[in-house]
């Protein structure tokens, strides 16, 4: 076998702008943020949700070395396991293949196949979701070609900012966040900058995202501002930052989905409706003002019951392809794909 860097011809990193910009590291982020935004969301930055390695190969053989340092040996999230957390998926040809899932060390070498009929195939690997690593190198067959990966069916990725679930909580493998499913089906590139607890609107990462060339924007935020008073502070300046600065480009807003506590509590219930009202009012004060890339998801539509949800709140598997049906058909109108 034969050990490859991800710098190798052939090899495409998607889904982390900023990788060249951040001296190779794998942070989802510009460098300068750090420090001017809190802690906790800088290293929620270093987690590669939607980060994916792609190339095309005939090979035998195809593994992986990362390091985790420093691991988190107990990945003890109540509502995610450690595959979904920490895993790495294998897709050959948009399909599932395998996974590799750390145990308790931090420097792993897994192995997705060894000892199959070459044959040209396109490989993506996922990152973990929930988790940061450095990639030591790739394993491949000693005799194996490497060639890049077919095109994506538009040049622009579409970028994603939100909470948690769009971080991809909480699916049970980095191939099944709604973004991957969704973005798999329409062969788009796609940059996921979901943060766990952290996506607040901070007009510094609207600016960061403003910086980035996309084919769209999805805005999927709201949960993690504790008051409406508070997001309605943030939302509107954070839309206006991004839109300023790609007057034309599409930009989908989703309002939260419902949850399942919203059914039994009157007062959850119009706390969660006010948030909606929210967005609701940006995209009617946008489109009256003649903005005509400008889209809504009604989160009500995303999931069709509970059992899509693992705790009541975050989308379990069923949950993100129920959440990424849906997405499709707006986001396929706003790109006349």
């Amino acid at each position: 076998m034969k050990q490859v860097a991800i710098a190798e011809a052939g090899i495409e990193l998607n889904g982390l702008p900023w990788f060249a910009h951040n001296g190779n590291k794998l942070w989802r982020l510009p460098v300068e943020l750090q420090g001017q935004v809190s802690d906790d969301l800088w290293a929620c930055s270093k987690c590669t949700s939607g980060a994916r390695l792609r190339f095309a190969s005939r090979t035998s053989t195809l593994g992986i070395a990362v390091d985790y340092s420093p691991y988190d040996t107990n990945l003890e999230l109540a509502n995610m396991d450690r595959l979904g957390q920490a895993g790495i998926d294998l897709y050959g040809d948009g399909r599932f293949w395998k996974n590799v899932v750390p145990a308790r060390e931090a420097e792993i070498e897994g192995m997705f196949f060894e000892g199959l009929e070459p044959c040209l195939r396109q490989y993506t690997i996922y990152l973990p979701l929930y988790h940061h690593l450095e990639i030591k190198y790739l394993l491949f067959a000693d005799d194996a070609d490497l060639l890049p990966p077919a095109p994506f069916a538009l040049p622009k990725p579409v970028v994603f900012y939100g909470t948690s679930i769009t971080q991809g909580g909480c699916a049970s493998r980095p191939g099944l966040s709604y973004q991957a499913m969704l973005c798999r089906k329409l062969n788009l590139d796609f940059v996921n900058l979901g943060f766990s607890g952290l996506g607040k609107g901070e007009p510094e990462v609207a600016q960061a995202i403003a910086q980035l060339d996309a084919a769209c924007f999805v805005l999927d935020y709201a949960q993690n501002n504790p008051t409406v008073e508070e997001f309605q502070t943030v939302y509107q300046p954070f839309l206006s930052i991004i839109r300023e600065a790609h007057p034309e480009t599409p930009i989908i807003l989703t309002t939260p989905i419902r949850y399942t506590h919203e059914e039994y509590s009157e007062e959850d219930r119009d706390f969660q409706e006010r948030r909606r009202d929210v967005v609701r009012e940006a995209y009617r004060a946008g489109r009256e003002q003649g903005d005509a890339h400008l889209y809504l998801i009604e989160g009500n539509e995303l999931l069709a019951d509970g059992d899509g949800q693992v705790d009541g709140g975050h989308p379990n598997d069923l949950g993100f392809s129920w959440m990424a049906r849906r997405m499709q058909v707006t986001l396929e109108q706003a790109l006349a794909v």
